[in-house]
């Protein structure tokens, strides 16, 4: 059962979710799309900024697609970072997209941090 009750609250049970076996070896291949050099050297600074975590996938025609090598736990803040930081240098940006691989950044499918602040 997925729902637990605690502390007079229904709550999700996430160690009850069963994680995939290929999800720390995805299939998924990143593909590159077209990349203009004058779009790159126009985000050039974002890029900077974001350093080793994002690389160019695809950069033209308005559509922006960079790869996230970071942890999966902060892709959702480095995403809505880099379209801020994209959008602000790139102002014909139509489509941003930062492809990641993993979901999880533990084998068991959890954060590699307790609710209480202490390494489980």
């Amino acid at each position: 059962e997925r729902l637990k009750t605690e502390d007079g609250w229904d709550r999700f049970d996430h160690r009850a979710y069963n994680v995939t076996n290929n999800l720390f070896e995805p299939t998924r291949e990143f593909s590159y799309g077209p990349i203009d050099l004058d779009v790159v050297a126009a985000i050039r600074p974002a890029l900077d900024t974001l350093g080793p975590l994002c690389s160019v996938l695809e950069a033209s025609g308005g559509v922006v697609r960079l790869k996230y090598a970071g942890q999966a736990k902060n892709r959702v803040g480095v995403e809505a970072y880099a379209e801020g930081l994209i959008g602000d240098l790139y102002p014909d940006l139509a489509s941003f997209c930062l492809d990641a691989r993993f979901v999880s950044d533990v084998l068991d499918g959890s954060n590699d941090v307790a609710t209480d602040g202490w390494r489980s």
